[in-house]
């Protein structure tokens, strides 16, 4: 489980003060203020999550953020599909947020 909390943390750090590398790294348009500010409340939310995670590793914790990474992957598969423009950066969020899922469910299942 603490390794999975300090992949999270680290992602979330990344995403927080340069989301400008991470817009680059996907081929995002890294000048979009928009892109930028959703990329730091998306790190800000895996620092959060990984806090809590950390503070309180239980069961009911780590299927809150199952359930929350999934929730996010399904509204970035959605958001892919409407906008064409952000089609790039919400499928790589969604990917990463069901690696995030896959990756939660086998933490579970090795700790249960």
């Amino acid at each position: 489980m603490r390794a999975f909390v300090l992949v999270r943390g680290s992602l979330g750090l990344v995403e927080l003060v340069a989301p400008t590398t991470v817009l680059r790294a996907i081929r995002a348009d890294p000048a979009d203020r928009d892109e930028r500010v959703t990329v730091r409340v998306l790190g800000a939310r895996h620092l959060l999550q990984a806090v809590v995670t950390a503070a309180r590793p239980t069961s009911g914790t780590r299927r809150a953020g199952v359930a929350v990474d999934a929730a996010h992957a399904a509204s970035m598969l959605a958001l892919a599909a409407a906008s064409p423009s952000h089609r790039r950066a919400a499928l790589c969020s969604a990917t990463t947020a069901g690696a995030l899922v896959v990756a939660g469910l086998w933490v579970g299942r090795s700790h249960s």
